[in-house]
């Protein structure tokens, strides 16, 4: 397991008076980058959520301070969540460069990658996207909306990486509830499989340094191995703002492997969630 490092000192509090760095003073950037450096095989990025009252000021500013963090602690990944932002993405994203993440891409609230017209994808997202600013789909109770998803697959924006945000709430009840649900999702809007599987596996572990060793079915590397199965018939799946879709396809897991040992094995028959 690795993770991205808060750029608060008190680190996400969960209280509705403020987020993490509602006040400056709870920026911290020597005390993220010395963490940074000295747990390297922990410790791979610097996260910054921008939003609102997640940040002391509407501008420019946390990223801006959070991208010198990056670069203080070795010029790691800045790993940046954004959802109904005060600030149009555009404005935020030229201050991070190639191989940064953008997380929770298919949000359908202010701000995201289409704008506030939420109908054509942001010229300056392609363009960061072709230049190597990573885009995290990052499903989340808040932040994976269908009509958003249909418009930017429609339009060839495919997320670089497939993840769940998923939280104890999320998986016990919905709409997340696990990762192949997540990816039946994006299945069923026309996302190739390949891609899917691809994007889900072999891109995150490049992206935290595992190339080679997990995310892959090479000779030589880890025995991690998740076996899937594809199922037909009718299946309900709920985005984060309650619309509901039914696929006629599912991905399920089958078998859980982890360094050569079976630790999960679905039983004959087992239903799906909904």
């Amino acid at each position: 397991m690795r993770a991205f490092v808060n750029l608060s000192a008190i680190g996400i509090t969960g209280t509705t008076r403020g987020g993490e760095l509602s006040h400056f003073p709870y920026a911290d950037p020597e005390g993220c980058a010395k963490t940074i450096t000295e747990n390297p095989d922990l410790a791979i990025g610097v996260k910054l959520r921008f939003g609102p009252k997640l940040v002391w000021e509407y501008s420019a500013e946390p990223v801006k301070l959070a991208r010198r963090t990056a670069r203080m602690a070795g010029n790691v990944p800045l790993m940046m969540h954004i959802t109904d932002s005060p600030v149009p993405l555009p404005a935020l994203i030229e201050h991070m460069i190639p191989g940064d993440i953008v997380t929770h891409c298919y949000h359908g609230r202010n701000n995201g990658i289409m704008g506030q017209e939420k109908a054509l994808l942001l010229k300056e997202v392609v363009e960061a996207q072709r230049a190597g600013i990573i885009f995290d789909c990052a499903h989340g109770r808040s932040h994976f909306n269908f009509r958003m998803i249909e418009k930017a697959l429609d339009q060839g924006f495919l997320p670089d990486t497939i993840s769940t945000d998923l939280t104890m709430t999320s998986a016990t009840k919905g709409p997340v509830w696990d990762l192949p649900t997540t990816m039946t999702k994006l299945l069923h809007f026309g996302m190739p499989l390949e891609e899917i599987v691809r994007r889900t596996t072999a891109t995150p572990a490049r992206i935290m340094g595992y190339e080679g060793t997990v995310g892959t079915l090479k000779p030589g590397a880890n025995a991690d191995v998740a076996v899937f199965g594809l199922r037909d018939g009718s299946f309900e799946l709920k985005d984060s703002d309650g619309d509901v879709v039914t696929a006629k396809r599912r991905l399920l897991c089958q078998t859980t492997i982890k360094d050569g040992r079976i630790w999960y094995e679905r039983p004959a028959g087992g239903a799906a969630l909904a």
